[in-house]
């Protein structure tokens, strides 16, 4: 990818009296090694699931200074999987709510410590799962895990969510996200997927334009708000038995970034997950508020 232009943080020492009314902060700018990864888990359910956080914890570096996990379909009765597994992470979930289906978001990093995070729940539409998203703040960025409208159970009634994923982007947009990951069950091709699956789905040949908006308007979307993906679509393989993307890693334009290297864990043909996971090695600039 290279890296995105943007702004680079900076700050200045002063030795001058300072008025009493004003309350500085000191911000350095750091620059930061940071792994992502996204996983969608399938609710540990596939056969081999037991060795998700083992292949997770290979792709792990003495150099990363921030490791970020993206957890998506986790459930409440899965807490003790995480801690057992990643007793050094902070673990940033809803436990206590016993949601099914939910997101939670794995940190670990050796330069920060504050890490602050909350439950961003997203808009809704009737006959479908709640969705939210888990938005972690650590060395002056914004983090979010989610997992957007769609699969198939959605799909069944897609016209009435059309602008679906776009809606509940736009609210995690709202809340100042740097970096977005997550399952958005969503592809970015343009080209129509010419499967019987979605022939029967179409219904009139009018709907096109629709249905090309529901799979995958919310990439265009992302795009028209400095967002860009972190891999570009063509040299994803696949991250879904379908043979399509629908995982993915955004991140703001205007960040400083440079992708160093990013890879995909196999998790269908290692019977792990309904999905392969992506990752992502990055350096980047932050700032850390002392």
């Amino acid at each position: 990818m290279g890296h995105a232009q943007g702004k680079i943080f900076s700050a200045y020492a002063y030795n001058e009296v300072r008025p009493a009314e004003f309350n500085y902060v000191d911000c350095r700018p750091k620059t930061l090694n940071i792994l992502i990864c996204t996983a969608n888990v399938f609710g540990f359910q596939s056969k081999h699931a037991s060795k998700i956080f083992e292949c997770i914890k290979n792709i792990r570096k003495d150099t990363d200074d921030c490791v970020i996990l993206g957890f998506q379909e986790v459930n409440h009765f899965d807490k003790s999987r995480f801690e057992n597994n990643l007793p050094e992470f902070r673990i940033c979930a809803p436990w206590k709510e016993k949601q099914f289906c939910f997101n939670t978001l794995a940190f670990f990093s050796k330069k920060i410590s504050n890490v602050s995070w909350r439950h961003v729940k997203l808009p809704y539409f009737p006959r479908t799962p709640l969705r939210f998203a888990v938005m972690a703040e650590f060395g002056g960025l914004k983090l979010a895990n989610t997992h957007l409208i769609g699969g198939k159970y959605d799909d069944k009634h897609w016209l009435r969510f059309e602008d679906g994923r776009e809606k509940q982007i736009s609210a995690i947009i709202d809340e100042n996200a740097d970096i977005i990951i997550g399952d958005f069950n969503a592809d970015c091709q343009t080209n129509f997927p010419l499967v019987k699956y979605w022939e029967k789905l179409l219904g009139n040949k009018r709907n096109l334009p629709k249905l090309l908006r529901y799979l995958n308007g919310v990439h265009q979307y992302l795009s028209e708000r400095n967002y860009e993906s972190a891999v570009e679509r063509n040299k994803i393989h696949s991250t879904t038995a379908f043979n399509n993307v629908a995982d993915w890693i955004y991140l703001k334009k205007s960040l400083k970034y440079k992708i160093k290297e990013w890879g995909e864990i196999p998790a269908i043909s290692l019977e792990m997950s309904d999905h392969n996971f992506l990752w992502v090695r990055l350096e980047i600039e932050a700032t850390e508020r002392q």
